[in-house]
This record gives structure tokens, C-alpha cells and sequence, in this order.
């Protein structure tokens, strides 16, 4: 499934919404894994603070030994963060 192209979306949407855990897409938008456990380094649970909920935190820290990936963290019941580095870049709004 590509993340490019319109007809592959409904199904990645709802793969995405079967699996927990990380899904991995290439530099084209290709998805080539699922269902991924992100589990982070020593140095990136002693140096990146934990941030919202296991999803974000986890994310954050994936970022932060993988600095190239950008990673999106979306919540069941929450907000979406953007995630670089170890850096938050963005995070979508929640109303409770």
C-alpha cells in the first residue's frame, strides 16, 4: 500500500486502524511494516522525557535514535503529534 496513491488510502486506513503498534513506510510512501514495537534505547529512556501518553512517548524516543524518521503518534482518544529527532515539531489540538 502507498500512502500516494488515492485508492490505496481506505485500506491503509482501516489496516492502520486493526493493528496496534507502528506502521513503517519507505521515503516513497510505501508501507513495509506493521504492527512494529518501538522499543527505544537506554540513552533514549534515560535522555528524552516521556511525553503524553506510551504512544507519544514511545514515538519521541524512536525519533530521537532514528533522528531521520519523522514520526506521527496518534492517540485512540486524543491529539496527533509530529515527531523528529526527539523534538515535538507539531501537535493537533484537543478538545475535551
Amino acid at each position: 500500500l502507498r500512502i500516494r496513491t488515492a485508492a490505496h488510502l481506505a485500506p491503509l486506513r482501516h489496516a492502520l486502524a486493526q493493528v496496534d503498534g507502528a506502521a513503517i513506510f519507505d521515503a516513497q510512501g510505501s508501507l513495509r511494516k506493521l504492527g512494529v514495537r518501538l522499543i527505544p534505547s537506554a540513552e533514549a529512556e534515560t535522555t528524552v522525557e516521556a511525553f503524553g501518553g506510551t504512544r507519544h512517548t514511545s514515538g519521541r524516543r524512536y525519533s530521537h535514535d532514528d533522528p531521520m524518521a519523522t514520526v506521527i503518534a496518534v492517540s485512540e482518544d486524543g491529539p496527533v503529534s509530529v515527531l523528529r529527532d526527539g523534538a515535538v515539531l507539531g501537535r493537533s489540538r484537543h478538545n475535551d
